[in-house]
């Protein structure tokens, strides 16, 4: 991400915190220019994008044929201390068997290498259907929504 600047490093927990009760990016850049705190949009988007854990090319994977592994290009390097090498995250929709209702769940899986991803799926499926029928949810589809990569130390 470079250099942080001091306004920067200032909006970072309001962000956090705006982010947290649901807000917006619109909004919280909203909240943060009325509070006289501004610095640049392509930063902003970027802090945005980490701290919602919505990576900038995660739209691109479902261009990518389910037999290879995700392009090194398609994988978010993260500063975070993973207990293995990658986190795959995935949203899974299915049904809710009490109410009937469609739902949308996301889940992570934690990989110290990464496979296809149809073997990343199938696995997350696997799961997903011994976990979720006993808690009363169906699921009808598993998809990868990004795939987090543990960022070596300096």
């Amino acid at each position: 991400m470079g250099m942080f600047s001091v306004t920067r490093a200032l909006a970072q927990p309001f962000m956090e915190s705006l982010i947290a009760k649901g807000y917006s990016r619109g909004q919280v850049f909203d909240v943060l220019d009325k509070a006289g705190i501004t610095f640049r949009r392509t930063d902003f988007l970027a802090d945005y994008r980490w701290m919602a854990g919505l990576p900038e090319q995660a739209y691109r994977l479902k261009y990518v044929p389910k037999k290879y592994a995700p392009p090194s290009a398609f994988i978010q390097q993260m500063p975070w201390d993973l207990s293995e090498d990658y986190m795959v995250r995935f949203t899974v929709k299915g049904t809710n068997l009490t109410t009937g209702v469609k739902e949308e769940r996301t889940y992570a899986l934690s990989k110290k290498e990464l496979g296809s991803i149809n073997s990343l799926e199938a696995e997350m499926s696997g799961f997903v259907m011994a976990e979720d029928e006993s808690a009363g949810f169906r699921a009808e589809s598993v998809l990868i929504r990004n795939v987090l990569q543990k960022m070596e130390p300096f």
